[in-house]
């Protein structure tokens, strides 16, 4: 997917849960010095807008150079304690699990216009990545909304297979379960006191290693991987 494709995706989510956040009734706060800390456990479930890793060793290795899928989407869950207080801040502990797929095909050609050999051979890739992301946040605000930079260290896996109209059989890449070290920032916002909105922007670093396994797939050794994902949905407690 083009960048400029990712951007308005990311912009246009991001402006989606502000204009439904205005679009609610108006929370009276209580004054500023009565305001309470961030207490107890909150959970989220978001949708999200996954990146899936497109490099050598992370997708089949096949004659006609399948198409990648960029990016896609899927879902998360979490939860998150605040267990003490750093100065104005609390410190908080908790994780999230999510899963991210998209599937591709090649464009069919205009009429008149000889298909590529990747057209041709109908190859169709579908990419997933799963992951578990426990993490250490440090929480700003009160307990109605805040923001938070939160990190750790967890697991990712990223599976992508390849077929084709030919009948050939799939190539399929597994990576297994390996290290990820996940940092981002993000914002609640309590609408009702146990009910708000969720917003993350957080980066996944996936370990690289050898070919994946658990198919027909390449195993050429792959580089580590950036992944960066959106998520938007639900907070409550």
């Amino acid at each position: 997917m083009q960048a400029w494709r990712v951007s308005g995706l990311v912009a246009g989510l991001v402006l989606g849960v502000v204009g439904a956040a205005r679009a609610q009734a108006p929370v009276e706060l209580p004054p500023p010095d009565e305001r309470r800390p961030v207490t107890g456990v909150v959970f989220d479930i978001r949708g999200i807008m996954a990146a899936l890793p497109t490099a050598e060793g992370w997708v089949p290795s096949a004659p006609e150079s399948p198409p990648l899928p960029g990016r896609g989407f899927g879902g998360e869950v979490g939860a998150h304690v605040f267990v003490a207080s750093l100065g104005r801040s609390r410190i908080g502990l908790g994780a999230a699990a999510g899963v991210g797929r998209r599937s591709a095909s090649p464009e069919t050609p205009e009429q008149g216009v000889t298909p590529t050999p990747l057209q041709a051979a109908g190859i169709s890739v579908t990419s997933q990545v799963r992951y578990l992301a426990p993490q250490v946040s440090l929480n700003f605000g009160h307990s109605r909304g805040w923001s938070y930079l939160s990190g750790g260290y967890g697991l990712a896996q990223v599976r992508s297979e390849a077929t084709g109209k030919d009948g050939r059989l799939p190539l399929a890449v597994d990576t297994g379960w390996g290290r990820a070290i996940n940092m981002g920032f993000g914002a609640r916002w309590m609408r009702r006191p146990r009910l708000g909105f969720s917003v993350d922007l957080r980066w996944h670093r996936v370990a690289g290693g050898p070919g994946g396994t658990g198919g027909t797939g390449s195993s050429t050794a792959r580089a580590g991987a950036t992944l960066l994902n959106m998520a938007v949905g639900v907070a409550f407690r």
